[in-house]
C-alpha cells in the first residue's frame, strides 16, 4: 500500500511517500516560492524519482492545521484533487499531532507553532499504543497564558517545533521541561503518512467529505468582515 502525504502548515512544503510501513521519499523545501509554486513540482519530481505516478498512490493524506491559512488550503486543495481524480481514499492529520509523532517521549507532549503577535497553537499529546493522542484539542492561546497555565504540571514535559526555542527562558523556568531536538521540530509528512496508516488499517472510512481545514480561529479577512459589519463600516 503507497501513501502519499502532504503538509504545508508552515514555511515548508513537506511531501512524503510510504510504501507498506517504510518511507521511501521525503521531500521538504523551506524557500521563498510559496506553496502554490512548489508543491506540484515537488510531488511530480518525488514520484517521477520512484518511478511512479500519482495512479500508484493508494492512500493520500494531509495536515488540516493549525498553521497557516493560506498553506493549509494550498495543500488540502491538491491532496483532495488528487484523491478525487484517482478515486482513493483521503485522510486528514492535525499539524500538532503530526508534529507530536516524531517523538515517541513517555511524558507529556507540548507542539507549538506560531500563531503571530505572541500567541502560539498548542496541544497537550500524550503516547497511547502506537500514537500520540491529544488531551484536550488544539487551540490557540497568548504564549504568557500558556507558560503560566504549565507552571503547575508536576511531569516531564517537552516541547517540539521551531518556536519553541524563543520561549527557552520559560521553558526553562518550568518543572522537568526541555526542548526537543531541531530535527523533531519540522517537516511532518513522514508522520503524516505514518498516522494516515493508522486510520486506513482501523478501516475508517475515506474523510473526503468530511475533511476541512481547522484554522482554530477565524482568518484575518474574517474577522475584518465581521468588524465591518459590527461596526457598519464599509472600510
Amino acid at each position: 500500500m503507497n501513501i502519499l502525504s502532504i503538509d504545508t502548515s508552515t514555511m515548508m512544503s513537506s511531501t512524503a511517500l510510504m510504501e507498506d510501513g517504510i518511507i521511501l521519499a521525503d521531500f521538504n523545501l523551506n524557500q521563498e516560492k510559496t506553496h502554490s509554486e512548489s508543491l506540484v513540482p515537488m510531488i511530480e519530481y518525488m514520484l517521477h524519482g520512484l518511478g511512479m505516478t500519482p495512479a500508484d498512490v493508494d492512500v493520500f493524506a494531509v495536515s488540516v492545521g493549525p498553521g497557516s491559512f493560506t498553506g493549509i488550503r494550498i495543500g488540502m486543495t491538491v491532496a483532495k484533487t488528487m484523491a478525487q481524480v484517482f478515486q482513493k481514499p483521503i485522510y486528514g492529520v492535525s499539524t500538532l499531532q503530526a508534529l507530536a509523532c516524531g517523538l515517541p517521549d513517555r511524558g507529556l507532549l507540548i507542539p507549538l507553532l506560531d500563531a503571530r503577535g505572541g500567541r502560539v497553537y498548542y496541544g497537550e499529546y500524550r503516547w497511547e499504543g502506537d500514537i500520540p493522542i491529544s488531551l484536550d484539542g488544539d487551540d490557540l492561546i497568548e504564549s504568557e497564558d500558556l507558560f503560566a497555565q504549565l507552571k503547575e504540571v508536576k511531569e516531564p514535559m517537552v516541547f517540539l517545533g521551531e518556536i519553541a526555542a524563543a520561549y527557552r527562558e520559560q521553558i526553562d523556568s518550568l518543572h522537568q521541561a526541555r526542548i526537543s531536538l531541531p530535527m523533531q521540530n519540522s517537516c511532518f509528512a513522514k508522520q503524516i503518512c505514518y498516522l494516515a496508516e493508522r486510520k486506513y488499517k482501523a478501516k475508517q472510512p475515506s474523510e473526503f467529505d468530511i475533511i476541512h481545514p481547522n484554522y482554530v480561529r477565524k482568518s484575518q479577512a474574517q474577522r475584518e468582515l465581521e468588524m465591518r459589519k459590527n461596526n457598519g463600516s464599509p472600510f
